[in-house]
């Protein structure tokens, strides 16, 4: 355990105090244009780890611009709830070294700059488009060589990850889970000490591809993340403890869930910014990005675990709201998903106002999704809860929004 003045916890805050000092400088040279000389690096902080950066070879204008969005804007977004070294100081440090890494990071930055002004797709910018251009062919030719030092290889793999957040921002998730592969295929072969920045982020994108705005703080939205997972963990604990007993007292458990299922559904909005008091006055959040699994994941299994028609409506709302795309989960595909699961199981039945008048033979179970990501079209699989179990019922979901 640590403690707050023991030898690790002095360093940590050392080394988090220069990178923000770091980022402070290297905003200050991009906003006023001048030439950089880069900055003297602490004593405390090894060179060679944490060396200061030239900006030189970030051109002024829109390379430069869209540089200090990414370091504004970016950088606490694809971190997530908790900082990332792979954006915080990583991906900054091969753009110096590597062209192709660079490349890739400023088609990154545009392209963000891009999604979260609300532009439309069809208007990307040609800056955004030509860097993106220059990174794959850089990236193809470091594949073609084979990654056998330490900086080709971080460079194919750190825009291997970039190209596939491009991808996700275009809308292009075929491309991106097939990237996705195809950097899962590249791990073995990556060299050097951040392979396990490299493994982390992928891991990540792998649970997204297998899957059935701004936080107040980020303190508090770490807390409320593991407080989220905690609470679904129990959940499906105490649902996996009741598996033996007969359907309707396994109804009567899982309906019992309801306070657990509203805690989730509220930090999430807490996570968001987002009040439920008065939430149907509210407009859509900017769009944001990340990689970090946050709400999407966590509302959609209470969603199709909890019956309850209000809090499931909340649901709905909340992922229209946030206007959120983690990694390759969408808010509003996945809110198109809840109105469906909801008309299946709501399909006949006049006032619901609980959980308890959606009676066991309207209820449904093991869900599985499918995506058809070329045409927009999703599909639920489930079973009925009671009565033919074994009849496997398919309906489809469009997302045209």
């Amino acid at each position: 355990m640590r403690y707050a003045g023991d030898t690790s916890c002095r360093e940590e805050a050392s080394i988090q105090a220069q990178d923000a000092n770091w980022v402070h400088n290297m905003q200050k040279c991009l906003s006023t244009g001048r030439k950089c000389d880069g900055y003297v690096a602490s004593r405390a902080s090894s060179p060679s780890r944490y060396r200061e950066l030239s900006l030189n070879v970030f051109k002024p204008g829109e390379e430069a611009g869209a540089i200090d969005f990414f370091l504004r804007i970016s950088i606490d977004q694809f971190s997530g709830s908790s900082p990332s070294e792979f954006w915080n100081r990583h991906v900054l440090q091969l753009a110096h070294q590597d062209i192709g890494t660079r490349h890739a990071l400023i088609a990154l930055a545009h392209l963000h700059r891009d999604f979260t002004s609300l532009k439309n797709q069809s208007s990307r910018s040609r800056p955004a488009l030509n860097h993106y251009d220059a990174a794959i062919r850089h990236h193809i030719s470091s594949l073609s060589t084979g990654m056998q030092d330490t900086i080709t290889s971080g460079s194919a793999m750190t825009t291997a990850i970039i190209f596939i957040c491009i991808e996700i921002m275009q809308g292009h998730l075929a491309n991106a889970v097939a990237l996705l592969q195809r950097s899962v295929a590249m791990l073995p072969a990556a060299k050097g000490q951040h392979v396990s920045l490299y493994e982390d982020l992928i891991s990540r994108l792998k649970i997204h591809a297998k899957r059935d705005a701004a936080p107040s703080s980020r303190e508090t939205a770490a807390y409320n993340a593991v407080h989220i997972r905690r609470l679904l963990e129990t959940t499906s604990i105490l649902a996996e403890e009741a598996q033996d007993l007969s359907e309707d007292k396994r109804a009567v458990i899982s309906d019992s869930f309801l306070p657990l299922h509203r805690a989730i559904v509220s930090l999430a909005e807490a996570n968001l910014g987002l009040s439920n008091s008065d939430s149907r006055n509210q407009a859509p959040l900017a769009p944001s990005f990340a990689l970090d699994m946050g709400v999407i994941g966590p509302l959609y299994e209470v969603a199709r675990n909890c019956r309850d028609p209000i809090l499931r409506r909340r649901i709905v709302d909340l992922l229209r709201k946030s206007n959120r795309q983690e990694g390759l989960l969408n808010s509003s595909t996945y809110a198109h998903i809840v109105e469906k699961i909801i008309e299946i199981e709501e399909d006949g039945l006049t006032d619901v106002q609980s959980s308890k008048d959606i009676p066991l033979h309207a209820r449904i179970s093991q869900h599985s999704l499918s995506f058809d990501l070329q045409r927009s079209k999703h599909t639920i699989s489930y079973k009925p809860l009671i009565g033919r179990v074994n009849e496997l019922c398919h309906r489809e979901v469009l997302c045209l929004d």
